[in-house]
């Protein structure tokens, strides 16, 4: 049953299923390119099999210009799930491989998946007020966003970043723990975008790429032209904002009602 040729083949979290295997021997001979996604912290699928796997592909027939084109993705925090990145790297890979000409060029790149529906203001993009629970983001005055940190929190991570020290899930999440701050107390504004299109927030940024990379990131976008550029909000301030979108939305709703 397959007699054509394969366009590819996708394995998460270890999974090879059966017929997948099936139809990856019977493309032996055109060698059909393999997507490989897996979390380090799986606890149901040995990480190791991910990487074997990887191996094996890329040295069948002499590396990976002759063998399989391989693209394996490794996930630090994650565990037998899913996450948005995966997800984004799955529609790359498929748009990769069924377009005209077929997985050509380096077997390293894939190529973005244009979906106007997951660009900023598309029905599938990452709305206003996802991950308001950690933090609060505020239009700063221009097409970016930005999410307001603990100023304390920011600076100890810097410094700790500066030092070579160890970085903890705990210090990169204390930056957006702001429930028990008081109202005078100084937030600093980060580029949202700065965690990347990989991660949709501090919790999901820890889990894949780990605490120091992550802190690295929110550091740097606090150095951002769009963090310099945006209003300095204290705890209090932040508070009186939210309440403020939370009456309106509330309006809005008897409004319809």
């Amino acid at each position: 049953c397959f007699g054509g040729r394969l366009a590819g083949c996708i394995a998460l979290s270890g999974w090879l299923t059966p017929r997948a295997r099936a139809a990856a021997a019977a493309g032996a001979q055109c060698r059909p390119p393999v997507l490989l996604c897996h979390g380090a912290r799986d606890d149901m699928v040995g990480h190791d099999c991910g990487e074997a796997a990887a191996e094996a592909l890329r040295v069948r027939g002499g590396g990976d210009a002759a063998g399989v084109r391989t693209h394996f993705h490794s996930f630090p925090r994650l565990e037998h799930s899913s996450c948005r990145e995966e997800l984004r790297l799955v529609a790359n890979f498929v748009h990769t491989a069924l377009r005209p000409g077929g997985p050509a060029g380096d077997p390293a790149e894939l190529a973005e998946l244009p979906v106007p529906e997951w660009a900023p203001g598309g029905t599938g993009a990452r709305s206003d007020s996802e991950g308001s629970d950690s933090g609060g983001e505020e239009d700063s005055g221009s097409s970016q966003e930005v999410l307001y940190v603990g100023q304390a929190a920011l600076e100890a991570l810097r410094e700790r970043l500066r030092a070579g020290g160890d970085i903890s899930d705990a210090a990169v999440l204390a930056l957006v723990d702001l429930d028990d701050l008081p109202d005078d107390a100084p937030l600093a504004p980060v580029g949202a975008g700065g965690l990347g299109a990989d991660c949709g927030d501090v919790d999901e940024a820890i889990r894949l790429l780990g605490a120091k990379a992550a802190a690295e990131r929110l550091v740097a976008a606090a150095d951002a032209e769009e963090a310099r550029q945006a209003t300095p909000l204290t705890a209090g301030d932040l508070r009186t904002l939210l309440e403020g979108d939370e009456e309106g939305a509330e309006e809005e709703e008897e409004e319809e009602e």
